[in-house]
């Protein structure tokens, strides 16, 4: 595998393994928001 397709995949490998935590806090980032306008 070539330098950049190594480099790649292993960013790709990085951010598919932060994904549930980024979830985690955008659920509770999202939780602790104040909507101007309630739907």
């Amino acid at each position: 595998m070539t330098t950049p397709a190594t480099d790649t995949l292993a960013k790709v490998e990085v951010l598919n393994d932060l994904e549930p935590l980024v979830q985690e806090l955008m659920v509770m980032h999202e939780a602790k928001r104040i909507l101007w306008f309630p739907s």
